[in-house]
């Protein structure tokens, strides 16, 4: 081994252990066994071998005299930094990276002759986090022989993945580890030159991979900036059944985890199968989806508990006779007209607001968080499943246009209309071999593979059946008719409308009055944060003064700046603040992008950070004080 080799892998060995251990553990058995050919573990990797493959690889001299890598692989023969002109590539992309901040992100695929490391480490800052990829051990091995990566390796935030030491979660997860809203824009991804001709299948998914991260981060900002104002006022007008409400939580205690819980969502296929859920009332825990709830009613069926939770939910949807009445899973900012429209018994789960966690904190009570995979459904199947209940049973799941229709018949209309399907991804289905499936249906889709897989580590004894009798597959679960579910998990009689009726409120006697006071005092804590920000900004304007004069008293600016720190850190004890800050998430997430832009002079920063700070705190003062007159007309007359 040369001393390069060893330089480097001293150095992988501090930063990291496990990739080192890897590594070794391949060349052993190796260098024993020319045939050896690894073996995969259970987790899905991302090679398909083992990279120890049949490949050559030369080091030969460019025509400009840098050595470079000659590497042929079956009938492909390619130089991975060029031939004429190496690094060529490399440095056309990285003309790109003037003013790249701290927290930019760098993705690339395929190492090479190591190079591209090198001429990073003198472009980029320190600080900047790279995640590189080489799906063959044997042309990382080669690197490591010929090229010094010691230094960087050393200094860099670095992490290495080699191909089946890395799984398909592990490099999803780093890159949604690596990448936010503010830094999106900076990111950097890169194919190393010669790769999509060496691996390109390998390429092919793992832009499919780190692509997934991205495109939900865009959407759920999406999502949060489109519903944030809406889910801010929703949430403090909701605030004031608080008082009265009950606890998902407190139905660990009363509901039976022998008994199957089904799940009635309003796919398609309800209209084929929901008769016979007839037999099941009484013999199993039936949560309804929010759109499942007037099908069912119409049926006669009353399901043991709905769940709604988007804010925009359309009252007509939950609008009959006895639905009104019928115990609800909801959370602080499911849809105001519901939860008005709603007389029954409330059940409210921990969606992480501090401002209704706080209500709890005061009386010392629990509440349960719940996770979604982003559909009311989701919801309903996470609460069965955090109750404890082993089997679960499925219907009106399609997550597909089972017959060209989005809904069963009675929810949006009573009678659904056929839709153009002939340009919609196609699916493996339940029934048909493939079903048209539209964007969103596919990532809850998505999510119940993902999450029953991860489940059944943890619970192995957990029995996902799939009843809906049409739509899509949902790998990990059980296919079989309704009929046959209830034949086979329905064997037991339970009145739960009885053990939820055993509940009693979660706050009564002294722990309701503190919840009342406190909700009464939120108008007043909006207007104490209006007047932080006031003061705040009265800060920004010395700060301003002083750069604008052009004599930057560095004693007193660092005085300025660490009293701001101070107010701010003030300012966000408050559970209110959150709120504000979550009406304010574009303009939050406009000023960070700017804040990773460093300014070349005190006196450049001094007039950057007064003009963004100026302009934040004001909007939050305004936003403060248009909450505190929503939350007036909401809150100050809670009883």
């Amino acid at each position: 081994m040369s001393s390069i080799y060893e330089k480097n892998m001293e150095a992988l060995k501090k930063h990291s252990p496990r990739t080192t251990n890897y590594i070794k553990d391949k060349i052993e058995k190796y260098e024993n066994d020319k045939d050896y050919k690894p073996v995969l573990d259970d987790t899905e990797a991302f090679s398909e071998k083992g990279m120890l493959e049949d490949i050559d690889i030369m080091v030969e001299k460019a025509y400009d005299g840098t050595s470079i890598f000659r590497v042929k692989k079956g009938e492909t023969l390619v130089y991975l930094d060029g031939k004429r002109c190496p690094g060529k590539m490399h440095d056309q992309w990285m003309r790109r990276f003037d003013l790249m901040p701290r927290t930019a992100p760098i993705i690339i695929f395929g190492i090479g002759d190591g190079s591209i490391l090198l001429k990073l480490d003198k472009k980029i800052k320190e600080e900047i986090q790279i995640f590189i990829y080489e799906p063959s051990l044997k042309i990382f091995l080669k690197c490591l022989k010929e090229t010094d990566l010691s230094k960087v390796i050393k200094k860099r935030k670095l992490i290495i993945g080699l191909d089946d030491n890395v799984s398909y979660e592990n490099i999803e997860s780093y890159a949604q580890g690596m990448v936010n809203m503010a830094n999106l824009e900076f990111l950097r991804i890169y194919i190393h030159p010669g790769y999509a001709n060496l691996y390109p299948k390998e390429a092919k998914k793992f832009m499919e991979l780190i692509k997934n991260p991205f495109e939900k981060l865009l959407a759920n900002h999406a999502t949060l900036a489109r519903f944030s104002n809406i889910a801010v006022a929703t949430m403090l007008y909701n605030a004031m059944y608080l008082p009265d409400c009950y606890t998902t939580y407190q139905l660990t205690d009363i509901i039976p985890r022998d008994i199957p819980a089904i799940i009635v969502a309003a796919g398609p296929s309800l209209n084929k199968n929901i008769k016979d859920l007839k037999a099941a009332k009484g013999k199993a825990f039936i949560i309804a989806a929010d759109t499942a709830v007037k099908p069912l009613l119409k049926e006669g069926i009353v399901p043991d508990m709905f769940a709604i939770v988007d804010a925009l939910k359309p009252l007509k949807l939950i609008d009959a006779p006895g639905a009104e009445k019928i115990p609800l899973v909801a959370s602080m900012v499911s849809s105001q007209e519901a939860l008005a429209f709603h007389t029954g018994r409330k059940f409210i789960y921990n969606e992480g607001y501090r401002f209704i966690n706080k209500a709890f904190e005061l009386c010392n009570k629990e509440i349960m968080p719940l996770g979604s995979g982003g559909s009311v459904a989701t919801s309903a199947f996470m609460l069965a499943y955090m109750l404890g209940i082993d089997d679960i049973i499925l219907m009106g799941q399609d997550l597909a246009m089972t017959g060209n229709r989005t809904h069963a018949d009675g929810t949006f209309e009573e009678k659904m209309e056929e839709i153009d399907t002939s340009n919609m991804m196609m699916v493996p289905g339940n029934v048909e071999e493939k079903v048209p499936t539209r964007g969103d249906f596919k990532l809850y889709l998505d999510w119940y593979v993902d999450y029953i897989k991860g489940a059944k580590k943890y619970r192995p004894n957990l029995n996902v059946i799939n009843a809906t009798e049409g739509g899509a597959k949902i790998e990990g679960t059980e296919v079989m008719t309704l009929k046959e579910a209830i034949k086979k998990y329905c064997k037991k009689k339970v009145d739960i409308q009885a053990a939820i009726e055993s509940v009693a409120p979660i706050f009564e006697g002294d722990s309701r009055k503190k919840v009342v006071d406190y909700l009464r005092s939120t108008p007043q804590g909006f207007v104490t944060i209006s007047k932080q920000a006031a003061e705040q900004q009265k800060i920004y304007k010395k700060i301003d003064n002083m750069a604008k004069s052009g004599g930057m008293a560095m004693k007193e600016y660092k005085k300025l700046l660490d009293k701001l720190k101070k107010m701010n850190k003030e300012m966000i004890k408050s559970p209110l603040y959150e709120l504000i800050d979550d009406s304010l998430i574009d303009a939050r997430v406009a000023l960070e992008k700017e804040l990773l832009i460093e300014e070349k002079t005190i006196l450049e920063e001094a007039k950057e950070i007064s003009r963004k700070g100026l302009l934040y705190m004001n909007l939050v003062e305004q936003c403060a004080n248009l909450l505190a007159d929503v939350s007036d007309n909401c809150l100050s007359k809670v009883k």
